[in-house]
C-alpha cells in the first residue's frame, strides 16, 4: 500500500532541492567526499500534501511526479532503447518538487544556485577551476539585473519602473546603472564603448567621493545619484549570481530608506 508515496519518495530524493537540504545537513560536503549517512538521510524532508500550504496543488504536483517515475519505470523495461539525456525529465522533476512544497521564486533561486554553482565549487574536481571564479557572461549578467530590478520592484509602488545598463567593463570589473522612475522601464542592455576607467572618474568627479583603490576588496561599491545608481562589480561570476541580485536588492533597498530619512536628505546621493 505504500508504493505511491515511495514512487513519490524517489522523485523528491532526485530532486534540487532535497541535495540543497543534504548540502546544509552534513559536513562531509566541501571537507570530504560528499555523502549522506542513514541518519542524515532520515532528516531530509517528506511531508504528505496535508502538512503544507497548498494542500490541492501539492496533491497534484504529487500525483504528476508519481506519474513521471512510471513513465521512466516503463521506459527501462524497453527493449532496444537508445539512451536518451534525463536532463528534460530532472527539469520538470525539479520543477514538479517546487510545486509540492509551494516554493516561491527567490527561494527557487537560491536552491538552483547552490546546487548548480556554489555545490561544485565547494568541491571541483581534479585539475578543473571553480566555475564560481571565471569571468561572468552577458547571460549570466542579464540574469543577474533582471532578478536584482524583479525584488527591487517588490518594495516599490507598481508605477515605479527600473532600467539597468552595464555601462563600462573592463576584464576585471563592470559598472552596472540602475536608474529608477515612473517612465523608466527598458531592457538590460550592455555598453562596449566607453572605458571603465573614465565612467569611474566621471563619477567621482560629478559626486566629489573618493573610489576605492581596489574593488576586489570592496566589491559591493555603490553611489546613489539622484535617481540613479551606480554598482561597481567584479566580473567574477559569484558576484553575478541570481541569489546575488537577492541580496544585493535587499540591501540597496535598506541603503534608499536610510538615504531619504529626514536626517540623512543631504547624504542622498
Amino acid at each position: 500500500e505504500d508504493v505511491r508515496r515511495a514512487k513519490l519518495l524517489t522523485a523528491l530524493l532526485n530532486s534540487k532541492l532535497m541535495l540543497w537540504f543534504a548540502f546544509h545537513g552534513t559536513a562531509s560536503f566541501g571537507a570530504d567526499r560528499p555523502e549522506l549517512q542513514q541518519a542524515e538521510l532520515l532528516k531530509l524532508p517528506f511531508p504528505s500534501p496535508d502538512d503544507l500550504y497548498d494542500r490541492e496543488s501539492s496533491e497534484k504536483a504529487a500525483d504528476d511526479l508519481v506519474s513521471l517515475i512510471d513513465h521512466e519505470l516503463e521506459k527501462v523495461n524497453e527493449e532496444f532503447r537508445l539512451i536518451h539525456s534525463l536532463e528534460p525529465t530532472f527539469e520538470e522533476l525539479d520543477h514538479l518538487c517546487y510545486k509540492y512544497f509551494g516554493l516561491q521564486s527567490d527561494e527557487i533561486v537560491l536552491i538552483e544556485d547552490t546546487v548548480d554553482d556554489i555545490i561544485p565549487s565547494a568541491q571541483p574536481h581534479s585539475a578543473s577551476s571553480s566555475e564560481l571564479w571565471r569571468t561572468t557572461n552577458k547571460s549570466e549578467r542579464e540574469a543577474y539585473a533582471t532578478t536584482l530590478i524583479r525584488s527591487m520592484s517588490s518594495w516599490f509602488h507598481a508605477n515605479v519602473g527600473f532600467s539597468a545598463v552595464l555601462e563600462a567593463q573592463n576584464k576585471d570589473l563592470g559598472l552596472l546603472h540602475l536608474r529608477i522612475g515612473e517612465e523608466v522601464r527598458e531592457p538590460y542592455r550592455e555598453q562596449e564603448t566607453q572605458d571603465i576607467g573614465e565612467a569611474l572618474s566621471t563619477i567621482g568627479k560629478k559626486l566629489d567621493i573618493p573610489l576605492p583603490g581596489n574593488f576586489q576588496l570592496e566589491p559591493d561599491f555603490r553611489v546613489f545619484d539622484g535617481k540613479s545608481l551606480y554598482l561597481v562589480k567584479p566580473l567574477q561570476k559569484r558576484f553575478w549570481l541570481r541569489s546575488t541580485a537577492i541580496a544585493d536588492a535587499d540591501s540597496l533597498v535598506v541603503d534608499l530608506h536610510r538615504a531619504v530619512q529626514p536626517n540623512n536628505i543631504g547624504n542622498f546621493g
